[in-house]
């Protein structure tokens, strides 16, 4: 990469911030669903759909405020759409009664929400792998992660019917890791260019 791209990708932008922040915010909502024993299952799908679309747009936003997310395959693009779609569709459904849908159970969502991300990270993590990159084994380790979970969901391992507040919170501290982690990376590699330029000007 020329020093014009290197100028663009050392930026410290606010995206790195945008997914630590949105990663704390759900950890704390996740600690908050194991604490809470009194959510019912209707206060639970709500606020579970509320969190999908939060979480949709804060990714997406992330995302554009980040000059270094375009120069690489990534997960957070299509994660974030996706997950907007998905939590503005739930909320149309669940605003408008004339809208015939089928109903979705909290595990419904959480399953649905768990594939997708998995999904995505696995492709991510080919596509950099395919161009040579380390930071394949990071995406590849969450998609496994994603899957895993996703297992455990389907059949119901952690017992999903009778406690929604569990598989939510793990759902929100998976992709709280996630966000977080992406976001030191980065600011850990701006500062690692910023330190190479320093040392080349002196």
């Amino acid at each position: 990469m020329n020093k014009e791209g290197y100028k663009c990708f050392k930026k410290k932008d606010f995206g790195q911030f945008v997914y630590i922040a949105l990663g704390a915010a759900l950890m704390a909502m996740g600690v908050l669903l194991l604490v809470q024993k009194e959510i019912g299952e209707t206060s639970i799908s709500l606020g579970l759909k509320i969190t999908t679309l939060i979480c949709g747009l804060g990714i997406i936003a992330g995302y554009f405020l980040n000059s270094r997310t375009r120069f690489r395959p990534c997960w957070t693009l299509p994660t974030g759409i996706l997950f907007t779609f998905i939590g503005a569709g739930y909320l149309i459904q669940y605003g408008i009664s004339s809208i015939k849908a089928p109903s979705a159970t909290v595990s419904t969502v959480v399953i649905l929400l768990t594939l997708i991300n998995a999904s995505l990270l696995l492709s991510s993590a080919i596509q950099v792998f395919s161009l040579r990159l380390r930071r394949w084994a990071y995406f590849g380790a969450y998609a496994v992660i994603n899957f895993i979970f996703f297992i455990f969901v389907y059949t119901d391992a952690f017992g999903l019917k009778t406690n929604e507040l569990t598989g939510c919170a793990i759902f929100m501290f998976i992709i709280a890791l996630q966000l977080i982690i992406e976001g030191v990376i980065d600011l850990l590699k701006i500062a690692n260019v910023n330190k190479r330029y320093a040392s080349e000007e002196h």
